[in-house]
């Protein structure tokens, strides 16, 4: 990991604010805490939660929040490509293999020499964002980043899991990265919601269209303001659920999620995806020393010519790779935050929802004991799948 000058003051700036708008939101949490919606729904997952007092209930989220990962999600498969997503929005398996750290959307796009009138408003808003609501360090000229040394400046889009879903953040594509809780801590700035969101159904400044419509209160995004850190989150829930609206029941419906006991999660419906905090670390984030895990999505790359891909590049990082069905709808097909709202059934109520690919296990030096029927079962289940997947692409159906 390493962080410019510009990086390390502004998270320290942050979280110095973050910490006295944490304790000052305190008392107000305390009383939502309280509320009958809120005990309600605890009641439904965890009675024994339920039973808490307030500041019990705050102390337990505050040990559950802490332990939460930051992932950042990606596509498997180049845009363009058959299958893939229509444009570059993140690094893809091929293009990262050749790189040492986890590459912007602003290096990705200055690398692929990406033509940014594709998105030319939303490109606007995102820069604008990143300066004005996060206090990134500007380009020379507006979103038009002329140098590798000016993207690097910026970040990594990510999510808080505070889900714990298996397949970490699905909506952005079929492959997560987990980061290190180290790197987490030092760098990471938090917003109460997906800023971009903002850009689409508020920014009419950078001439977006409102063009979706999650129920929302504008007025609700405080910008600079509304930043914590990953040790000054308090102040986030509260705002988070006034973005959402409080008669969305987001909040009742995340702390039954994040409470809930491993082995009887509650169950998730799709809006509660698009419904996370957002995560900015203020750094670049080194494959060598920044990646704890990394999650592939199970019916998108099981058997698939990229899930091995996949599956050489972490032998080669020494990362141990996890499967997770996650929702369980195949390849994603570009950036799915604006259909979540529509999923239809329910998600994530497998209590262990990933397994560990037992041959990186071994590469990643994890302890843990793998056999040679663990290493021979695995291999024929992905030659059955492969094969699969080979009848279906013959016969132009689905796998």
């Amino acid at each position: 990991m390493s962080a410019s000058t510009w990086q390390r003051q502004l998270f320290l700036q942050v979280h110095a604010e973050a910490t006295l708008r944490a304790a000052s939101a305190e008392h107000d949490l305390l009383l939502r805490l309280a509320a009958p919606d809120v005990r309600e729904a605890l009641l439904q997952c965890c009675p024994n939660v339920a039973e808490l007092s307030p500041f019990e209930l705050l102390k337990a989220i505050r040990d559950e929040f802490a332990v939460s990962e930051i992932v950042s999600g990606f596509s498997a498969f180049i845009p363009g490509a058959h299958g893939g997503p229509r444009f570059w929005f993140g690094p893809t398996v091929k293009e990262s293999r050749n790189e040492t750290h986890l590459e912007n959307l602003w290096e990705v796009w200055l690398k692929e020499n990406w033509d940014y009138s594709k998105l030319q408003a939303y490109i606007y808003g995102m820069d604008d964002l990143e300066v004005h609501g996060y206090g990134f360090k500007p380009f020379a000229q507006r979103a038009r980043p002329a140098s590798a040394e000016e993207t690097r400046e910026r970040s990594v889009y990510c999510a808080v899991n505070t889900l714990r879903f298996g397949a970490g953040s699905p909506l952005y594509g079929e492959v997560s990265v987990v980061l290190s809780p180290a790197a987490a801590a030092r760098t990471t700035l938090l917003a109460p919601f997906d800023t971009g969101s903002w850009i689409f159904m508020c920014n009419a400044t950078s001439g977006t269209p409102p063009w979706f419509h999650y129920p929302h209160d504008c007025s609700a995004y405080n910008g600079r303001r509304g930043l914590g850190t990953m040790a000054a989150f308090e102040h986030l829930w509260l705002q988070n659920e006034a973005w959402w609206l409080r008669n969305s029941s987001t909040l009742p419906r995340s702390l039954a999620r994040l409470l809930s006991p491993f082995d009887a999660p509650s169950a998730l419906m799709g809006i509660d995806f698009v419904r996370y905090f957002e995560a900015m670390p203020a750094a670049t984030l080194s494959f060598e020393t920044d990646i704890k895990l990394v999650i592939a999505d199970f019916s998108a790359l099981w058997g698939e010519a990229v899930g091995q891909l996949l599956r050489a590049w972490c032998s080669t990082q020494r990362w141990p790779l996890a499967w997770a069905l996650g929702l369980n709808r195949g390849r994603s097909h570009g950036v799915a935050f604006w259909d979540a709202g529509g999923f239809k059934g329910t998600f994530g109520t497998d209590p262990f929802p990933r397994f560990l690919d037992p041959e990186l296990a071994v590469t990643a030096g994890i302890n843990i004991t793998v056999s040679q029927f663990d290493l021979s079962a695995f291999d024929a289940s992905w030659e059955s799948a492969a094969a699969s997947r080979i009848v279906a692409l013959q016969q132009n159906k689905s796998f």
